[in-house]
């Protein structure tokens, strides 16, 4: 919790307030690739409330909103695919991150500047 503290702290000025919820899973919604972040360097969002099924891994709120995440490698695909969707892009900043280690598999050079997580006490 320390570590994801000091992260949270590294962001404060460039995000809003959070949002607090969980979601549930919709895999009958989902359609592409199984969630997985490896080798993902942008990931695009799509907030909705249609329930047609989606070019992604789309989980529920309480409040019946769904929100679509579909990572890809490019920036141009990330840019290309938002502009048909109505999705937002984010990029993965490996400066901010603890990635697991099949991330970095997937992706070593990328991930050289993520922090390395500190053993537990």
């Amino acid at each position: 919790m320390e570590a994801l503290g000091a992260v949270a702290e590294r962001k404060d000025t460039l995000i809003g307030t959070p949002i607090k919820g969980y979601a549930v899973d919709r895999p009958d919604l989902s359609r592409g690739a199984a969630w997985s972040v490896a080798g993902a360097r942008f990931m695009l969002v799509t907030v909705t409330r249609s329930r047609r099924p989606a070019e992604g891994s789309v989980w529920e709120a309480a409040d019946s909103t769904l929100y679509v995440f579909r990572p890809v490698r490019t920036r141009q695909q990330a840019e290309a695919l938002a502009g048909q969707q109505g999705a937002r892009v984010f990029a993965v900043r490996p400066n901010w991150s603890m990635p697991a280690p099949e991330w970095v598999a997937a992706d070593p050079d990328f991930w050289r500047l993520a922090p390395a997580p500190r053993p537990s006490r």
